[in-house]
């Protein structure tokens, strides 16, 4: 093609309907869209899960309480992230 001079636009303007006619028939575009629909509402779930936790239990509480024995290097990370899930799987309130 020569996009300056307008040469082969057709061609490429066909060739791209033709491979989205092809996708459609095949499914991809259908899959592509279930995809990413959901990973949006993964996205959105995480995001309301997260607020909740954080803004409606005593997880942010449990997690200030437990900052200084972090910094100490008694408990890490990881360790009070647990403890909260843990909580929360046993249907507590943390």
């Amino acid at each position: 093609t020569k996009a300056t001079q307008g040469d082969g636009i057709d061609a490429v303007v066909a060739a791209a309907a033709r491979h989205v006619a092809w996708m459609e028939e095949q499914g991809v575009l259908r899959e592509r869209r279930r995809d990413r629909f959901a990973l949006r509402t993964r996205e959105v779930v995480d995001r309301m899960v997260g607020r909740w936790l954080w803004h409606e239990t005593t997880a942010e509480g449990q997690l200030s309480e437990r900052l200084d024995e972090m910094i100490a290097g008694r408990v890490s990370p990881y360790e009070v992230a647990a403890e909260i899930v843990t909580g929360l799987r046993e249907g507590e309130r943390v």
